[in-house]
C-alpha cells in the first residue's frame, strides 16, 4: 500500500493539548519497565493507513477525510469549552460529541481487532483488502451519517441508535482543574465500573479491567486537556470527579501507554506521584496477572 500515512485513533487536536512548549508529549509505558520518552504527538496513538481503503468506489482517503470532519466539529465545541469557563454541555454539544466519542471507540485498535475476528467468523474468508475495506467502513459509521455516498442501511441505523441511546443514559458535565492535572491514555473514552455486576465485586468497582463499554459502565471519563475533562455519569452516580479518579481510570484502561504534559510533575506533584504509583501497580498486574488494586 503506497504512500504510508499516519492515521490516529486519538485525535491530534486532543493529543496536542498535552504537548509542552516544544510541541512534545511525555510518553509512559504502563505495561513494561521502560524509561519515559518524549515524542511528537504525530508519532503516538497512530497506525499507518488504518482508515485507508482500496476496493470501494471512492478515493482511498475518503474515510479518513470523513473522520476529520467529525473531529473538526468536535474541535469547535472543545475550544469553546476551554475558552469559556462558565460553558456547560448543551444538547447540540452532546450530539456532536456523541459522534466524536463513538468514532474514537469504534476505531480503537483493540476494538477493530475484536470486530475483525467476529467478521471472519460471520463472513468467512476475505482477502486482506476486502477485510480492510469492510472494517474501515464499519468503524466509520459515526462519520458517514450525513454522507450522500453511503446510505445508512437498517442494521447500521439500529446500531447507531443504540449508541445514541446509550450516551443519552448519562448525565454529561465538564470537570475543570486549575493546574495541569490530567493524563491521557491510549484509550480516549474510559469506562469505569459495571452497573449490572454484583456490588462489591471486581467488575462492579472496575468494570472489565476498567474497560466497561458505553452500554454498561457506571461512568465514562474523557480527558480533553490537562485541565479539562468530560464526565459522563450514569443515573444516580456523582456528577463530579477528582483528577485522581480521572487518572486512575485512564491508567487502568490504557492498552499500553499514557501521555502527559512534561510539566505535570511540577504543576501537580502530588497527582504526578499518584499516577506514578498507578503505573507501578499496573505493571505489577501485567507481570503477575493479579489484581493491581
Amino acid at each position: 500500500m503506497p504512500g504510508s500515512k499516519r492515521h490516529h485513533w486519538i485525535s491530534q487536536m486532543v493529543l496536542r493539548q498535552f504537548a509542552d512548549a516544544q510541541g512534545q508529549v511525555h510518553v509512559v509505558d504502563v505495561v513494561e519497565e521502560l524509561p519515559p520518552r518524549r515524542a511528537n504527538p504525530r508519532d503516538v496513538f497512530h497506525r499507518n493507513n488504518a482508515h485507508r481503503i482500496t476496493g470501494l468506489p471512492v478515493e482511498p482517503d475518503f474515510f479518513e477525510q470523513a473522520h476529520s470532519r467529525v473531529e473538526s466539529d468536535a474541535s469547535r465545541v472543545i475550544r469553546r469549552w476551554e475558552a469559556d469557563q462558565s460553558a456547560v454541555v448543551t444538547s447540540l454539544d452532546r450530539d456532536v460529541m456523541t459522534r466524536f466519542l463513538t468514532l474514537h471507540m469504534l476505531r480503537q485498535p483493540s476494538v477493530m481487532n475484536n470486530a475483525r475476528t467476529q467478521t471472519a467468523a460471520e463472513l468467512g474468508s476475505l482477502t486482506p483488502e476486502e477485510e480492510q475495506d469492510y472494517m474501515v467502513w464499519a468503524a466509520s459509521l459515526p462519520a458517514l451519517l450525513d454522507d450522500d455516498w453511503f446510505s445508512i442501511d437498517l442494521n447500521n441505523a439500529e446500531r447507531w441508535q443504540q449508541y445514541k441511546e446509550a450516551f443519552c443514559g448519562y448525565e454529561w458535565s465538564l470537570q475543570r482543574f486549575p493546574e495541569r492535572s490530567l493524563v491521557l491514555g491510549d484509550r480516549l473514552v474510559s469506562g469505569f465500573g459495571h452497573r449490572f455486576a454484583e456490588p462489591g465485586t471486581w467488575e462492579w468497582s472496575q468494570g472489565q479491567h476498567a474497560r466497561a463499554g458505553v452500554g454498561v459502565a457506571r461512568r465514562l471519563s474523557v480527558p480533553l486537556s490537562p485541565t479539562l475533562g468530560l464526565l459522563l455519569a450514569y443515573e444516580g452516580r456523582p456528577t463530579s470527579l477528582t483528577a485522581d479518579r480521572f487518572n486512575l481510570t485512564s491508567v487502568t484502561s490504557a492498552e499500553r501507554t499514557i501521555v502527559q504534559h512534561r510539566e505535570f510533575s511540577h504543576s501537580s506533584p502530588s497527582r504526578a506521584a499518584y499516577v506514578a504509583e498507578l503505573v507501578q501497580r499496573r505493571r505489577a498486574f501485567e507481570r503477575t496477572g493479579l489484581s493491581a488494586r
